[in-house]
């Protein structure tokens, strides 16, 4: 055969079509349990108490606010919404999260915030962006599983570092730096913390800063929960105890509004000294971003109308539990 001939085939006999290997190598054991839930059929009279997945709406007693509803209504049918928008989300919408979660301390610009489908999209596109197939992202345990279903699906792998009961579930340092080898990428801390319920004091945060500091490391800090603290207890996002440490926090509407099906998350860039445009990261995060046009239009629109901030304790979830933070707050006109 020339070398300008085309190579021979051969007609196949069988079928062998079998996934890629990031498909084989994807399980979210959270997601396979809880889908399978409905399909069961309990063989007792008794009531069943699930203790499954995080979702507010299940039991009907915790609704959306008012305003995002109506506002969801009316931007429907102005029919405004309906079409395509930029890949990191609605320029209004992106202006609003970062005046919102922005402070003095730890400044945002809407060029800051990307959003996305919802907080495991955001989480998906931070920790996707920051790890290549061998490296490692260091995670909390216990925590919440998606962290290694993404590391995992990407072809890397976690190390998990403790969490110490006896110390208010905070994170165990030493044990947490003894982890970092020369494939370590990044540190994930999830604050407040899934599933412990704790709240990080500020000088625990800033042992992990130093840490990641000293090692160069990126801080991808998933904060979904950080407008549902009790009242007596402050979040701190972790962005506003450095000046020289890159961070990626995480948040969404899902816990704050009490509408996880609605599907609009987002991360947020923290990077003082532009060490992460520099690098690339900011090019790499936009470019995922695009991979799909991941955050609900219509619900990015209703954005700008519960994103506001007040002077009154907006960001707090009453001692009895009655409702999701700024949800409350937007509902009782205080927003």
């Amino acid at each position: 055969m020339s070398a300008l001939e085309p190579p021979s085939k051969k007609a196949k006999t069988g079928w062998n079509i079998v996934p890629s290997a990031k498909a084989s190598r994807t399980r979210n054991p959270i997601r396979a349990i809880v889908d399978s839930i409905a399909k069961q059929k309990l063989e007792t009279d008794k009531d069943m108490i699930p203790l499954s997945l995080g979702d507010p709406t299940v039991f009907g007693n915790l609704k959306a606010p008012d305003v995002l509803v109506e506002s969801i209504v009316s931007n429907a049918r102005s029919f405004k919404h309906n079409g395509y928008c930029h890949s990191a989300g609605i320029p209004s919408a992106r202006e609003a999260v970062a005046q919102y979660f922005g402070r003095p301390d730890a400044p945002l610009t809407s060029d800051d915030v990307i959003l996305a489908s919802g907080g495991s999209g955001a989480l998906d596109i931070a920790i996707t962006a920051a790890l290549n197939e061998g490296d490692n992202l260091l995670v909390p345990a216990p925590g919440f599983p998606l962290y290694q279903v993404i590391a995992e699906s990407n072809g890397a792998s976690v190390k998990q570092y403790p969490l110490v009961p006896e110390r208010d579930w905070e994170v165990d340092c030493a044990s947490l730096e003894a982890l970092i080898d020369d494939k370590t990428r990044a540190i994930l801390v999830n604050n407040p913390s899934n599933p412990c319920g704790s709240l990080f004091s500020d000088n625990n945060l800033r042992e992990i800063l130093a840490i990641a500091e000293k090692y160069k490391l990126l801080i991808i800090s998933d904060e979904i929960y950080g407008t549902m603290t009790f009242t007596g207890h402050e979040f701190t996002p972790i962005a506003a105890l450095t000046t020289t440490v890159p961070v990626l926090a995480v948040g969404g509407m899902a816990k704050m509004f009490c509408v996880p099906g609605w599907r609009v998350g987002w991360i947020m860039v923290i990077d003082r000294n532009n060490v992460l445009t520099e690098g690339g990261m900011r090019q790499g995060l936009m470019n995922l971003s695009q991979l799909i046009l991941g955050a609900n239009a219509l619900v990015q629109s209703a954005i700008p109308a519960v994103l506001i901030k007040s002077t009154s304790t907006d960001n707090k979830l009453n001692g009895n539990g009655n409702g999701a933070a700024a949800a409350a707050a937007v509902s009782n006109g205080d927003g």
